[in-house]
């Protein structure tokens, strides 16, 4: 069928996410010596769950269609197990408030390093956990609201039943599926549903203002703020706000509109006889590409990571191995030879 076109494009963003999140944590772990301290371990952080979110991704299945005033948030996938596939599905929506929170917090830790350096470098190491791991906690918020507010019931399935046929020729009752329908038919609220509708789009928005202000405040003090730094920080703290213009682009066209449609249509008033009837699980391969775009856009941006690269210097670790495993191999093979002289 037509909609499992996106199981192609959800592989090949794998496929790319692994490849260029893990050639960027090779190059910053081994090479880079100027993105280093709680910076250094913010953007491992990033990519590593850049890698887990699409992996999950190819296993999920996620897709979504929005009709009127509901959100049908199902998976394509009917062959695992049904309890496994409807906890992939949870944790995939919750690696996305994930992405967007660990962007935010990035953001507020470069905002903080131009006000700031030494307060940012001296930091416990408590502290430094605290802002590697807080953006699991509105992950993990998300994932239980989506847990334990929208569970289908007989309302909300038989609201859908026939426009999910009509679209996927799919039965509802078969589908690993949580249904949001925020509205009864005498349009009085259907509260769990609402106040879930109400909860990711308080995360996303918050985050996402975040990014924002922070992006804004950066660029009218840059100026100013810069002068504290040498020469070469100075060079260096405008690659790094570049490449956080980068990342904030990159979730307003991966992330943060694909999730306005889907997240805010359901809440808009029956009264006012708005008619939906959208495929949004496409926008979804539009998330899955995020991950590799923001690790090229800092290796595009810094410097550091466009002259390694350039120069090929990581090349020379693989000539290294390449060189002692031949040398091992062939020492081992004198060795062998020897013994076998010996023996005779």
């Amino acid at each position: 069928m037509q909609y499992e076109l996106t199981d192609i494009l959800t592989k090949l963003g794998f496929l790319l996410s692994f490849l260029f999140n893990s050639f960027f944590i090779y190059l910053t772990v081994i090479y880079i010596q100027n993105v280093s301290g709680l910076y250094k371990k913010l953007v491992i952080f990033f990519s590593i769950v850049g890698i887990l979110f699409s992996g999950l991704e190819v296993y999920a299945r996620p897709f979504a269609h929005n009709f009127n005033n509901s959100l049908f948030y199902f998976s394509l996938n009917n062959s695992g197990p049904e309890s496994l596939v409807i906890f992939a599905i949870m944790l995939w929506a919750g690696f996305y408030v994930v992405i967007v929170s660990s962007i935010a917090v990035q953001f507020i830790y470069r905002y903080m390093c131009l006000l700031d350096s030494e307060k940012t470098m001296n930091m416990s190491s408590l502290k430094n956990l605290g802002w590697m791991f807080y953006p699991v906690l509105p992950g993990a918020f998300y994932t239980g609201a989506l847990y334990m507010l929208c569970w289908p019931d007989e309302y909300s399935d038989s609201y859908v039943r026939n426009v999910i046929f009509d679209n996927y020729q799919l039965d509802v009752a078969n589908l690993r599926r949580f249904v949001m329908t925020p509205y009864n038919t005498d349009e009085s609220i259907r509260w769990n549903n609402f106040t879930f509708h109400v909860i990711a789009a308080v995360l996303v928005c918050f985050h996402y203002s975040i990014i924002i202000f922070c992006g804004f405040r950066m660029h009218i003090s840059m100026k100013h703020e810069l002068e504290k730094f040498s020469v070469q920080n100075r060079k260096l703290q405008k690659q790094f706000f570049k490449a956080l213009l980068f990342q904030s682009l990159g979730p307003s066209i991966f992330i943060f509109m694909p999730a306005v449609p889907v997240l805010l249509s359901p809440l808009l008033p029956p009264v006012l006889g708005i008619k939906i009837n959208w495929q949004t699980g496409w926008l979804y391969s539009f998330i899955g590409v995020y991950p590799p775009f923001d690790s090229i856009a800092f290796m595009v941006i810094v410097t550091e990571y466009k002259v390694l690269i350039r120069r090929g210097r990581f090349l020379k670790l693989f000539n290294k191995n390449h060189k002692s495993t031949v040398h091992a191999s062939g020492t081992s093979q004198m060795n062998n030879r020897s013994s076998a002289l010996d023996s005779t």
